[in-house]
């Protein structure tokens, strides 16, 4: 037999209270789409200073297998941290750990859309299974998952209504 105090009892009243008041859910989704350009990839290789010419050089590119500029697959994950980060859950939110496959290429000047569904939930950790694929040719370019703690505020939040993002370049 187990006795627990009424000091413990209470924060775990208080986690059961929470759970069962929880609006998020598994199956919440949110998409983003947006073109990657050549401004796009070259302020990001600035701005890491990642320089592969894969990325940058065209002429390179055409003697890769891919013969085309490849854009960087953290820049992917990156417009992740924002679909995350800024729309769903959104401010406060901090990514703990993060799985990615690149199956295929995003070339630059391509089309991508990004979907995440919340495929667990465990306190304030939500899991997300995240696809990325390229809109035209239809290619899966990431396939991944993104654990992100909560703030008590997210715990009780819906996906916005208009669920999609879309990024229109300037």
């Amino acid at each position: 037999m187990i006795f627990l105090s009424s000091s413990i009892t209470k924060p775990i009243n208080h986690m059961i209270m929470l759970q069962s008041n929880r609006f998020i859910s598994i199956g919440d989704r949110i998409s983003l789409i947006r073109k990657i350009t050549t401004k796009d990839v070259k302020d990001f290789a600035k701005l890491t200073g990642d320089i592969n010419p894969i990325h940058l050089d065209s002429n390179y590119a055409k003697q890769t297998r891919y013969q085309k500029c490849v854009v960087h697959g953290i820049f992917v994950q990156g417009l992740i941290s924002c679909l995350l980060g800024v729309h769903f859950p959104g401010t406060g939110c901090v990514v703990h750990a993060i799985s990615c496959k690149f199956p295929e290429p995003l070339f630059v000047d391509e089309t991508c859309r990004i979907e995440a569904v919340v495929s667990k939930l465990r306190g304030r950790l939500a899991t997300f299974d995240v696809n990325a694929y390229e809109c035209e040719r239809n290619a899966n370019i990431l396939i991944g998952c993104f654990d992100v703690f909560l703030t008590r505020e997210q715990l009780s939040l819906k996906p916005p209504v208009d669920n999609e993002i879309v990024y229109h370049s300037d």
